[in-house]
């Protein structure tokens, strides 16, 4: 088993913070409505994030995903 989940509640406006070797990931939920949930994630910019529907693409910083 590689990693563990967390499953967490958060309302309108809460954030999740993700340390990651010293370095806060900030995860907040900026809406809520008719069962979808809009998240805005705070991380260093030369880190990639993607959705996993979404194919694996070139990151601007590193030249690979």
């Amino acid at each position: 088993r590689e990693g563990t989940m967390l499953v967490v509640t958060r309302k309108h406006g809460g954030t999740l913070i993700i340390d990651v070797q010293g370095t806060p990931i900030y995860v907040h939920v900026l809406k809520i409505q008719r069962g979808c949930t809009s998240i805005g994630v705070e991380a260093p910019r030369e880190w990639g994030i993607s959705r996993s529907e979404l194919p694996e693409r070139a990151s601007p910083a590193t030249g690979s995903a």
